[in-house]
């Protein structure tokens, strides 16, 4: 689900997300994406670890993951450097 921070403010449907979280066998996860931190509907499960949250630094490459990817596309370690320093980190294509 993207764009969660849209539709957070109805507060039914966090609550259907958090129900829906909370009965999801073992082994199936629930990927919601947005831009804001998640509602007070959301606190049980965050607190007993059914959900978990990925920040921003958590999804940027550091130096060593993008001189990773960039070898194994044959790319110089310099130009690798200098894209990631552009990109904050951020991968592209």
């Amino acid at each position: 689900m993207d764009n969660f921070q849209d539709v957070q403010d109805s507060g039914q449907l966090a609550s259907v997300v958090r129900d829906a979280a909370s009965e999801l066998p073992r082994g199936v996860n629930l990927i919601v994406i947005s831009h804001a931190p998640p509602p007070a509907e959301c606190a049980r499960i965050q607190i007993n670890k059914t959900l978990a949250l990925l920040e921003w630094e958590d999804l940027r490459l550091t130096p060593e993951e993008a001189e990773a990817i960039g070898s194994l596309r044959g790319s110089p370690v310099r130009e690798i450097r200098q894209l990631r320093q552009r990109s904050g980190g951020w991968p592209r294509d």
